[in-house]
Formats: C-alpha cells, structure tokens, sequence
C-alpha cells in the first residue's frame, strides 16, 4: 500500500480559500498526496477503480478523508526540491451528502498535478457510484487530470436540475455506464476545455444509457462531448436522446458525437437545432477501434431558425492509437417546425428525411447520402444536394437562389443518382423563395432544378407534377429533358402562363363561378 503524507507534517502555508455556503458539497479527493509509484496504484488497484458512495459520507478505505467538504484550502507541500499546492478540506458535518438543493462540484482546478518521478502525483481518487436514483442543483467538473473521472450509475438515474458545467480537464470525463439509466439535465450542459481529442471528451452516457435529456448544449470554448443511448430501436418521434434547445457550437471547433460503440439498432438524437459559426464544428459518431456499426440518426426539431456552418459527417477512420477503417452511419430527420441551414461540407452517407419545418443542405464536393424521402415540411439546396434516390410523398422543394445566384444562372439543383419516385398524390410544390425572377422572365433560358438517373410516377408533361409558388414576379414552366440517359427537370419563367395553366385557372374560376351562383 502507498504511503500517504501525514496531513500534521504539512507546511502551514495558506495559499487559496474555496469555502462555500452549506448548499454547495466538494467531491472530496481522497488520493490527493501520497507517495505515488509510476503505476498508480494502490494494492494493485488503479486509483479510479476504488469506488465511492455518491450519497454517502463515508470514509475511504484508504484514507481519513470523508466524500463531502463544504470547501477547501491549498497548502504548499514540499517533496525534495518541488513544492506542490495540495487541499486541505472543509468537511461537511457527518451524514451531509447531495440532495436537489445541492451545487455539486468536482473540483481539482487547483492542485499541483505532479508526476510519477517525483515522489509526488495527483490523481482523482475513486470513483463516485449511484447507489439509488440521484438528484442535485448542478453539477461542475473542473480540473480533473492525469486520469479520468467517472461518475458510475450503475442502473440508477441521475437527474441534474439546473446546469452541468465541464472545464478546464485534460482527460476523459465519463457519466453513466449502464443501459438501465438514465440522465437529465434541466439546464444547459457548458463545455470549456480546449481539445476535441477523443482522450479528453465528456462521454455523457459512456458506451450507452437508457435516455438521455437535457435543456441545450453550449460550447463556449473548443470541445468535445459525446452522447451515448443503448436499447432497441425506436423512431425519430421517440428518440432515446432529446436535446430540447439548441447545440451552440458558437464560433468553436468543436465536435459533438452521437453514439460510441457500434449497435445493431438504430439510435435516435434530437436536437433543438444546429448553430455555429466555424466550419471545422463536427456533428459525427464515435471514432474509436470499437466505434465501428454505429447507425446514428440526428432528428432536428428546430423550433427557431438556426445555421449551422459546419459538417455533418460520419467517421469512417479511428482516431484513436489505431487509424484503422471503421464502418458508421449519420441519417439527418427534420422534424421541426422552423429552418435548419446545414451550410458546411456535409458528407454523412445516411438518408435524410423531411417530415416538418424546412431543411436547407449543401452536400460536399463529391460526396452524396443515402435517400431523401419528403413526407412534409420543405426541402432546398445550397448549391448542390446529392442523395442515391430520391421519393416524394408530401411536401415542397424550396429554391433559395441568392440575387447573385440568379445574375449567374446557377440555381441550386438537387442530384438524384438513382430513381426519383413520385407516389404521393397531387403537384409538388416547387417555392421560389420570392427571389427576383425580373430579369429572367421570357429569355428563353431554362434553368435546371433537378438531376436524376431515372424517374417515376410522373407525366409525360412536367407542369402536371410540379407548381410554383412565392414567385416574385411572372409564371414559372417546368419540363423534363433527357441527359446522359437520366433525365433534368428544368424551369423557366414568363410573363404570361402556358396554356395549360390558363386552363387550369379559367376552369377554377367557373367552378368558383357555378358554386356562387348555386348559393
């Protein structure tokens, strides 16, 4: 067993003082000083192996330390030549431990870390374990290093009521372990540490929890979280995983991954939107050696506007010690009721789905998903969108040319490399965003909008499946051309309509005109 330096030969230097009021609890580090050999280890034990009570006051086996201090101070401990800033706690009287009133913190933002030569090294000892369902205030992890913190649930539930603040570690921070869990955070999870390597992540359900729920994730700082559900495929419209507000990237590069360990069943996370600025932010899966067979479907159910400008994309190479091929699946649901800008080289190989709200996605150079099925809602293209296939039930496709766009002749187009299935009944809605068509109308040009290898359930004549709407100014006519064996669906725009859509008009006008006069 370890020598642990006897508190009472401990210089009386003061250096910081952490006291709080009585609602706020320290995790007590029990490991804090000791004669540390380069393994780490107590009786052959790793240090994070010695689990702890999280509702308990207890002592550890290994030290006089209790769990709980109501705060700490730093005192200067001398080991050879190198002076290193240890804690003192606080303890909270006997019997305290966490309750729903309760800010949690894991603070070890302070202490000297160490290393295994100098006969001195700071490691997190133990690891909290639910030992019955838990609810506290808030929860901040701050300064966890040199090895990992995990908070173990062990088939209880763990409920966060305000916010989970993580900051300023160096290495993995895990909550929750068992699929028999589950999480919630009421408030926002802030991610603040500087890295978005797999080594320092916040893994928020480890490889796998029951549910997961919490208000919003905000990055206000370079990071990496990781959100992990287990259990039987559900849908989207009962996902494992429901982030209610938005995923704020901010103006970071930060990375958020969806799912860690492979699965045979689909796992479903919803988010309250996208946002972020930088366009190295990620939304991916796991990508490690043992992520390999995750099938993750990110459901977006904006109920505000949001644009993010980074990528959607799905690992196919580990990045951990090993940068061998590894097999994922990203989908993309919108199911909101609001628009969501994906505006980045997204290059997810999954399908895409619309059943609500409005997604507008650009696909990178190259790259093409799986198939787009329009159930409702709205669809549009940045620039390029490129699926396998393609089906429509319901709903409209939307043009968002900018004015630039549209002095260029370039619209959006959407590539279909497969079949483009018509099965739903009545015209596709063809939205024009009101852009400025002036210019364009009667110069005979045709502009096209889609591209696909084949098509079917559709008429000879274009303007029988498809109608205009939000034009700006004139009438809008579609045709289908053949191509290189596929076929392109192309607009263009007049001041009058084709005789098929005089027809159409005049024949609304005399059934309007025959009801009024049976009235």
């Amino acid at each position: 067993m370890k020598k642990y330096l006897p508190l009472a030969s401990l210089p009386a230097l003061f250096l910081a003082a952490s006291f709080a009021g009585a609602d706020t609890l320290y995790w007590v580090d029990a490991t804090s000083y000791f004669d540390a050999a380069p393994s780490g280890q107590i009786d052959g034990r790793n240090i994070w192996d010695i689990e702890r009570d999280f509702s308990s006051a207890e002592k550890s086996q290994y030290s006089d330390n209790y769990n709980w201090a109501t705060g700490y101070t730093l005192q200067d401990v001398t080991v050879g030549d190198v002076t290193y800033q240890v804690p003192v706690y606080e303890y909270a009287t006997p019997g305290a431990v966490p309750n729903e009133n309760t800010d949690v913190y894991f603070d070890f933002s302070k202490f000297s870390n160490g290393n295994s030569t100098d006969g001195y090294r700071h490691k997190i000892g133990g690891s909290p374990q639910l030992s019955s369902d838990v609810t506290v205030k808030s929860i901040t992890i701050s300064g966890a290093r040199d090895n990992w913190l995990m908070i173990k649930t062990n088939g209880y539930d763990l409920t966060v009521k305000e916010d989970l603040i993580w900051t300023d570690t160096s290495v993995v921070t895990y909550i929750g372990q068992n699929s028999e869990s589950n999480l919630t955070v009421g408030g926002t999870i802030y991610l603040r540490t500087g890295s978005t390597s797999i080594w320092n992540c916040l893994r928020f359900g480890y490889d796998g929890v029951g549910s997961i729920d919490a208000g919003a994730i905000k990055f206000e700082q370079q990071s990496r979280i990781q959100l992990a559900t287990s259990g039987a495929a559900t849908t989207f419209e009962n996902p494992q995983a429901i982030v209610r507000g938005l995923v704020d990237f901010s103006g970071y590069d930060g990375r958020l991954d969806l799912g860690r360990r492979g699965n045979s069943a689909e796992q479903f996370y919803s988010v309250g939107g996208l946002s972020g600025s930088n366009s190295a932010a990620t939304v991916s899966t796991g990508a490690e050696d043992t992520s390999t067979g995750i099938n993750s479907t990110l459901v977006l159910a904006n109920s505000a506007d949001a644009t993010f400008t980074g990528k959607v994309t799905n690992a196919l190479v580990s990045t951990d010690q090993n940068s061998i091929a590894i097999d994922n699946t990203v989908n993309v649901v919108m199911n909101g009721s609001a628009t969501q800008t994906l505006s980045g080289d997204n290059d997810f190989r999954g399908y895409v789905t619309i059943q609500s709200g409005t997604l507008l996605l650009r696909t990178a150079s190259g790259a093409s998903h799986g198939k787009l099925t329009l159930n409702g809602g709205k669809f549009g293209a940045i620039g390029n969108a490129a699926f396998s296939s393609a089906e429509w039930n319901g709903g409209a496709i939307g043009f968002f040319n900018t004015d630039e766009a549209i002095a260029i002749m370039t619209p959006e187009t959407i590539t279909i490399n497969g079949e483009f299935a018509k099965t739903g009944a009545g015209k596709i809605t063809v939205d024009f965003n009101n852009i400025d068509t002036y210019d364009l109308i009667d110069n005979g040009e045709w502009y096209d909008l889609a591209i696909a290898d084949l098509i079917s359930g559709f008429s000879d004549e274009a303007d029988d499946d498809f109608i205009a709407a939000n034009l700006s100014s004139g009438y809008a006519d579609f045709q289908w051309i053949d191509s290189d064996g596929g076929k392109i669906l192309q607009v263009s725009f007049s001041s009058v309509p084709e005789p098929a859509a005089v027809a159409a008009i005049l024949g609304a006008l005399a059934l309007a005109a025959a009801y009024r006069k049976r009235r």
